[in-house]
């Protein structure tokens, strides 16, 4: 924008080019086909002259204002777009969003998403605090394409966790589509929908779920598989949920152990092999009927209780202590009553809190202390170490009462005097 000397405005043609489309042009050009100078001769009309004039404006606030184009994924698998200008910015975190959201699921289960028909994330223009999504579908009269689009009215509101069922909702109802020619062809009911996608946050999230099935387990108040699959039964609760979508869809697949001797070409080939009989089974799933008679073995109890036993011992994540793992570690201390019991127990308590948080390392510690003392043959302070250890434990477990997991700190690995003081 540049002034004149009388002080108006005018516009610098090579800073403010608009593309117009060569459509729009060829119709403007029929407008004015009636005169031979265009709008400066005197065979135009005033009207003429207007009317021209006034559809050449709004051609050009349309091309000029139009909404951004959607961003892809890598794969074409899922697109984002935006009704507006202003939400042009939000469309590459909601689409790092869903791709993250599409690969934890596909890490754990399946692979998911098209690129005959990707899922469309439109974000709309509304100011409001909606946290709500619309979720809609089209597909040709011949059905050769399908797509799937979840609108979301106002994405600074929106409810990420419902976000993250839809996208993966829409994703499984395109999938059980291909396979079965139908959306409503998958049978998963709302519950299993959003139990498959919490386990599939990650190892973190599955701890915990973990760890309240365990402590319903031991009050004898776990549902068994046949309870959560009987007709109208009430959704479970939501970590109860996660652990039986984790189970029913790895029921009847293991993961392949390597065996000795075995070359890397082989064992990658096994692993493979053993991939697509896990998406095999999950893609029957889909459209199998949701009854305990069609997806239970006849032993689901027994294999329901192995599994979660199998968990119990399993270490999730690096750097983390699990209540149920720090009971279990407790219960299986005992005062040593020679020097090589003693000196065997310290050789194990070093081994166990390798990679464990540092509030646990800091209790390993008390207890070396005490089979050092027994080592020597000094009982009596060995025992006056063992019961400060044993203190410091009940404070310890008093701590997990209130959360599932001891998780790593700071400098948790550093040597001692290594921390800064910053």
């Amino acid at each position: 924008m540049q002034r004149n000397k009388q002080g108006k405005s005018t516009v610098d043609s090579r800073q403010s080019t608009v593309r117009v489309p060569r459509r729009i042009k060829g119709w403007f050009a029929r407008c004015l086909s009636h005169s031979s100078d265009g709008l400066t001769t005197s065979s135009a009309t005033p009207v003429d002259c207007r009317l021209s004039t006034l559809f050449l404006v709004v051609a050009l606030a349309a091309t000029t204002f139009a909404a951004p184009s959607p961003m892809q994924s890598p794969d074409g698998t899922l697109y984002v777009g935006c009704q507006t200008n202003e939400r042009a910015p939000m469309r590459a975190p909601v689409l790092r969003f869903a791709q993250t959201v599409k690969q934890h699921f596909e890490a754990d289960f399946l692979p998911l998403g098209s690129a005959d028909s990707p899922l469309s994330i439109i974000l709309g223009s509304e100011t409001n605090a909606v946290s709500t999504l619309v979720k809609d579908r089209f597909a040709l009269r011949d059905n050769s394409f399908s797509q799937l689009i979840i609108r979301v009215p106002n994405p600074d509101t929106v409810d990420l966790e419902l976000l993250r069922t839809a996208i993966i909702e829409a994703l499984l109802r395109e999938r059980t589509r291909a396979l079965a020619g139908s959306y409503a062809a998958l049978t998963w009911p709302p519950w299993f929908i959003q139990a498959a996608v919490d386990a599939s946050k990650g190892n973190l999230a599955v701890a915990e779920a973990y760890e309240h099935a365990f402590a319903l387990r031991e009050a004898g108040a776990l549902p068994t598989p046949e309870a959560l699959l009987a007709p109208g039964a009430p959704a479970p609760d939501p970590a109860i949920a996660a652990c039986f979508a984790r189970w029913l869809l790895s029921l009847g697949t293991q993961a392949y152990t390597p065996r000795e001797g075995e070359n890397a070409a082989a064992t990658e080939r096994a692993i493979v092999a053993a991939r697509r009989e896990r998406i095999a089974r999950i893609e029957a799933l889909l459209t199998t009927p949701w009854t305990a008679e069609a997806l239970l073995p006849p032993d689901a109890a027994a294999r329901w209780n192995a599994w979660l036993t199998e968990r119990e011992r399993a270490v999730l994540l690096p750097g983390i202590v699990t209540r149920s793992q720090f009971t279990r570690w407790r219960k299986s201390l005992a005062f040593p009553e020679s020097p090589e019991a003693a000196r065997a127990l310290s050789e194990r308590l070093s081994r166990e809190a390798i990679g464990k948080p540092q509030p646990f390392c800091d209790l390993t510690e008390l207890y070396l202390r005490a089979c050092a003392a027994a080592v020597v043959g000094d009982n009596f302070r060995a025992a006056a170490l063992w019961s400060e250890a044993d203190e410091a434990a009940t404070l310890l477990a008093a701590h997990l009462q209130n959360t599932p997991l001891l998780q790593q700190t700071p400098h948790a690995f550093a040597p001692k005097g290594s921390q800064s003081n910053e």
